[in-house]
């Protein structure tokens, strides 16, 4: 089936279901060999009883139905999503690359998928490669970036959470790779050092949209991000610096938010991609996942604004010190999944 075509015929449940478990299998490939990924994948899906990118997508597609006609606007009104992402590498002074190309990507899946205009929150520190990622994804007029103060107070921040949530009214709040706070509010990175300093507390958003009923979604591949409180345990378990991090709060790096969904991959990117593999599989539109060329597009666009990889710190066309080449063959195997799951016999 070539990219871009409709799924031949509408997925039936068996075939949906293998769609979503070969999708699941896909985003927890541990090329790393970190461990802990599946371990935390199966706390995950303990909580969410099902494949984690399909119950993702289930969760989109309910609140973001019936789809929209797509119009650009200028500000966040209506906007239907808000996804949160952006994590900041201190050694770089710049997000690195890992939640950028995601967010763009599922900006643009969603806004295809459902004809809104999603909202972007990020710090504001990182607004230049989300803004060339979105622009590569083609989203220069279907797209609102809001960004807030690097380094504010959870009470500085929450005016401004309130008011974005009741200008954009969202059907659904997503996060991914998004810095999130311990339980004595203090954000870490993986290695345990404090980086509240340089992030915007976007919990706020999040706690203000689930007290409003607003469905949540979270993206994660550690335990440190927005959204992740569900695996919080687990990694405590897992992991020293889960329980005990390197800064003086001496708490832990595992988020104390949860979300209503959390997915867990081994990249946060990959894991998103896994979203809209099983959104497009949902809608029967396979146009809804990007093509690896898109792909490539965003990062290295996202990479030429100042990104960096997160794990090196360094200016390269990588995500956690994965190749393009190895993110570009996921998403080329998960249009493959579908392709195969929606032939006709």
């Amino acid at each position: 089936m070539t990219k871009g075509a409709r799924i031949g015929a509408k997925i039936e449940d068996d075939a949906l279901n293998v769609v979503a478990e070969t999708i699941d299998r896909l985003i927890s490939l541990d090329f790393r060999d970190r461990k802990i990924t599946g371990q935390l994948y199966a706390a995950a899906r303990d909580h969410v009883g099902a494949p984690l990118a399909y119950a993702a997508a289930l969760a989109i597609s309910q609140a973001l139905d019936p789809p929209r006609p797509a119009t650009p606007i200028a500000g966040p009104e209506d906007s239907g999503a808000i996804i949160c992402t952006g994590f900041m590498i201190r050694s770089a002074g710049q997000p690195e690359t890992d939640g950028l190309t995601g967010a763009a990507l599922l900006a643009r899946g969603l806004a295809a998928a459902f004809g809104i205009v999603p909202v972007l929150a990020t710090d504001d520190t990182a607004i230049g490669p989300l803004a060339a990622a979105c622009r590569a994804a083609d989203l220069s007029r279907q797209v609102v970036i809001v960004p807030f103060p690097a380094g504010s107070t959870p009470t500085a921040i929450r005016p401004f959470a309130a008011d974005l949530l009741s200008r954009a009214n969202p059907r659904v709040v997503i996060s991914i790779e998004r810095p999130g706070a311990n339980r004595l509010g203090v954000h870490h990175n993986a290695r345990g050092q404090s980086i509240s300093d340089i992030t915007a507390p976007l919990d706020e958003l999040f706690k203000q949209a689930q007290k409003a009923r607003v469905p949540t979604v979270a993206i994660g591949d550690l335990g440190n991000e927005l959204g992740m409180g569900v695996v919080a345990n687990t990694l405590r378990t897992l992991s020293r610096l889960g329980s005990q991090c390197a800064c003086p709060c001496g708490s832990g790096i595992a988020c104390d938010t949860p979300a209503d969904v959390t997915v867990v991959g081994a990249i946060s990117d990959d894991a998103a991609y896994g979203i809209l593999a099983c959104l497009a599989a949902l809608r029967g539109d396979i146009s809804i996942l990007p093509t690896p060329d898109i792909l490539q597009a965003v990062l290295r666009a996202a990479v030429a604004a100042g990104a960096v990889d997160g794990l090196t710190g360094k200016s390269e066309y990588s995500i956690d010190m994965l190749g393009e080449a190895i993110h570009c063959a996921l998403i080329g195997l998960m249009g493959a999944v579908l392709e195969c799951a929606g032939s006709e016999e």
